[in-house]
């Protein structure tokens, strides 16, 4: 073998090395633009240079799921050539193990805690925030949400708008309210018959037990009610 045909099969190796190489994310800086560049540590003696990381999407739909430093990623180099390379990641290792092994489910932990969770054996849907957690969906036109039961577990809920329930309203805790609504001439306004098991008291007044002054025989009129002592 000629000492040429030599170096060639040589450059021809040293190409073939390079084109899949397998490391460790040791740097990670996310202001270069076009997403998330990386350096990626291949061997004790060897880092790359900055390289881009490859996202999950990137046309009109675009994701970002940025890396971190210390996951195993691999770094294909386009015709062998190290500054050609993009990495790609998603390797788990002792130190980055996957959160499950349940083939049924899909979950994504991050790094705060927090944890997001389908169960598609179970039908179960997840999301599980750390303390302080806070969550906000904004929809323009309209949510809907449908279902045989819905609980809202809250000490302190607000409605900000209007709100029309078409259905019984049932409460347990008491009913306290102030101001008139738009269009109306009182606090509360019933269209039907408005029924108590007890008593109902109108200013100080109950229907119950209320009694009448200057009361007499004929056709007088009767005072007004006297207030009930509480």
């Amino acid at each position: 073998m000629s000492q040429d045909q030599a170096l060639f099969n040589a450059e021809v190796q040293r190409l073939l090395n390079n084109v899949v190489r397998e490391g460790v994310i040791s740097q990670v800086d996310y202001g270069r633009g076009h997403g998330a560049w990386v350096r990626v540590r291949l061997s004790e003696e060897r880092t790359s240079d900055w390289l881009r990381y490859a996202e999950h999407r990137a046309g009109s739909t675009r994701t970002w799921n940025p890396p971190t430093i210390g996951e195993t990623v691999i770094v294909l180099a386009i015709g062998g050539d190290p500054k050609n390379a993009r990495v790609f990641g998603g390797f788990n290792t002792d130190d980055n193990p996957a959160p499950t092994l349940d083939p049924n489910k899909t979950t994504v932990v991050y790094p705060d805690g927090a944890v997001a969770e389908y169960d598609h054996e179970a039908h179960a849907l997840a999301i599980t925030l750390p303390a302080g957690g806070t969550a906000a969906i904004t929809a323009p036109a309209s949510v809907v949400i449908k279902t045989e039961v819905a609980t809202i577990d809250s000490p302190q809920t607000t409605l900000t708008g209007h709100c029309t329930v078409k259905g019984t309203l049932t409460y347990q805790g008491g009913m306290k309210g102030s101001g008139v609504a738009e269009g109306a001439t009182s606090s509360a306004q019933i269209e039907g018959t408005l029924t108590a098991s007890e008593d109902l008291i109108a200013a100080g007044v109950s229907t119950v037990k209320h009694t009448h002054g200057g009361v007499a025989f004929g056709s007088q009129q009767t005072a007004q009610p006297t207030p009930t002592e509480p």
